[in-house]
């Protein structure tokens, strides 16, 4: 799936313990480094709000959140 050109972003979901993030980063990491591709690893974990989730993905991404502009475009801008 992560392989399909027209996947850019994938939720792996699940009950915790079962090893979601292990997963997730070694897969991850091996098709960034078959395709070289960037990858990122946005930890929600300590999310509790909804509304915290997009400075997180956009913290993680080196996007900062004083530039003017919508959040979320200037997410997509720096997944491009």
């Amino acid at each position: 799936m992560l392989q399909s050109d027209d996947v850019r972003l994938l939720t792996l979901t699940g009950p915790g313990g079962i090893g979601k993030t292990r997963l997730s980063i070694e897969v991850a990491g091996r098709i960034a480094e078959d395709n070289e591709w960037t990858v990122h690893f946005v930890s929600l974990a300590s999310i509790s709000q909804v509304s915290d989730a997009m400075p997180a993905i956009a913290e993680a991404l080196g996007v900062r959140d004083i530039q003017k502009g919508d959040l979320v475009q200037r997410i997509a801008q720096a997944l491009q």
